[in-house]
């Protein structure tokens, strides 16, 4: 699987669902935005349900690249990384390193993943390349 790449890069991998928002700020419970209608306790609130229902992570783009992908029967998967916990805070603060790292990181653990799919493709799975090879 993806998260079983994402682990073998020494990545720590949550494995959960995406909430898909309209926008960044209120649909997100962010209280930063140029419009706010509920306080920093409807936030936690709001965040402590979304924990409840198993979700891992909010955003706001890969529902339509999604839907775009299903529609033209293009299997497609969602990688995410996180930048901040949202129970602690909502602003992103790491170094630019850091995040330049983590823009990396998606497409690293898809590159392995496919390129263990087109190797399985080749040569087919690795324990029967192992069993022919030893027969």
């Amino acid at each position: 699987t993806i998260s079983t790449k994402a682990r073998n890069a020494d990545y720590d991998v949550i494995v959960g669902s995406t909430l898909g928002t309209n926008d960044f700020y209120e649909g997100q419970g962010r209280l930063d935005g140029a419009l706010c209608d509920y306080t920093e306790s409807d936030k936690m609130e709001f965040l402590q349900q979304l924990v409840k229902c198993g979700i891992k992570n909010i955003e706001m783009e890969a529902t339509l690249t999604a839907s775009f992908c299903r529609r033209l029967n293009i299997r497609a998967a969602v990688v995410c990384v996180a930048l901040v916990n949202r129970l602690h805070g909502d602003q992103v603060d790491i170094p630019p390193d850091v995040y330049g790292d983590y823009q990396q990181r998606p497409m690293e653990v898809v590159y392995r993943y496919i390129r263990k799919r087109i190797d399985e493709e080749d040569n087919g799975p690795p324990a029967k390349r192992g069993k022919s090879e030893s027969e």
